[in-house]
């Protein structure tokens, strides 16, 4: 669905510097007329993709998207396209988006689709959904960065992980010969990017740790601190850099 809702993102959006920057991630030039042009196809397969969800929510037995007490990661996930689809098919937020390199409009595009005729289970689940979150408390905690001991203090009070503890836990450990045969070991240089997009800026660092499904880095560029990265296996390339360890 992703795909879909990203498919709906106003024309104005491809022809700012923002549209230069996801063209060189994608690695190929956006044509904004024809992303623009596009835009009833994607709406056309969004509907397919709700019809397909609807079954699901209407139904009184499940109050989310799977039979849990609370709202699941899958009504998050879920959640956040559709919002996300609402708001940037009306044109809402690209000023801060793209950088001042577009208005913000008031269009009405995924409604046409996506409302409580057309699927009301869906619509009811994503109004319960919002007030949910809407009543959860704020637990964000803001730094000034001008307070320079308050700023220090809250970079450098979380203490780093044991090596055992840095990975999370899977089904499965770490296959014992496949990336061996790769030089993936601990202290080698690799560097980690998208399978999709992204591909031509890795991020490259000393293998600290491999699992099954994660993988973690000490990224080369030295920061103000002393970091680890954590990517998913899943969706990311792992290739080892060179030749000795570090």
């Amino acid at each position: 669905m992703f795909r879909v809702t990203t498919g709906l993102i106003p024309p104005s959006v491809w022809r700012s510097s923002f549209g230069t920057d996801r063209a060189q991630l994608i690695g190929h030039r956006l044509d904004p007329d024809k992303l623009g042009a596009k835009i009833p196809i994607n709406l056309s397969n969004l509907d397919l993709h709700l019809s397909l969800l609807e079954p699901t929510f209407n139904n009184s037995t499940f109050t989310w998207a799977l039979p849990t007490a609370k709202p699941s990661l899958a009504d998050i996930s879920l959640y956040y396209q559709l919002r996300w689809g609402l708001d940037i098919s009306a044109g809402k937020g690209i000023y801060n988006l793209t950088g001042g390199g577009a208005q913000d409009t008031q269009d009405d595009v995924m409604s046409a689709v996506f409302n409580a005729d057309r699927f009301p289970g869906l619509w009811a689940w994503f109004a319960r959904l919002e007030k949910y979150l809407a009543a959860l408390p704020d637990l964000e905690t803001a730094v000034d960065p001008s307070a320079s001991d308050e700023w220090q203090k809250a970079l450098h009070s979380s203490p780093a992980l044991d090596e055992d503890r840095l990975l999370v836990p899977a089904a499965a450990d770490q296959h014992p010969t496949l990336d061996a045969q790769r030089g993936l070991v601990p202290g080698v240089i690799v560097s980690v990017a998208p399978d999709d997009t992204g591909r031509d800026d890795p991020t490259v660092g000393t293998l600290i740790k491999l699992g099954v499904e994660e993988v973690v880095i000490k990224p080369l560029e030295k920061g103000e601190v002393d970091v680890r990265i954590h990517f998913p296996r899943l969706g990311f390339m792992v290739r080892r850099v060179g030749g000795g360890k570090l």
